[in-house]
């Protein structure tokens, strides 16, 4: 497994990357809260397929589903190609 931090429409991210099918695929984005400078909480979503596969699809990779949990209301997010919907909190 890897990781990358990158930029998505201003915020920081983290792209946990898996290898799957003889390649390197988003399989988990993380996204962080701050509060005076430390981290006061994260989200990750390892189990929301649609947000992975938008992420993913924004950067021009590959993404890995591993499933879903359950749906939650969408955290919507402006980009350049529309809104990345599947953001879920």
């Amino acid at each position: 497994m890897e990781a990358e931090r990158r930029d998505l429409m201003g915020e920081q991210i983290v792209l946990l990357f898996y290898h799957h099918d003889g390649k390197d695929r988003v399989g988990d984005v993380l996204r962080f809260q701050e509060r005076d400078g430390r981290i006061a909480g994260f989200s990750y979503y390892y189990f929301c397929p649609e947000t992975l596969a938008d992420v993913a699809q924004e950067f021009g990779l590959a993404a890995r589903s591993n499933g879903a949990i359950r749906r939650l209301p969408p955290f919507r997010l402006a980009s350049r190609r529309g809104a990345i919907s599947a953001m879920r909190v």
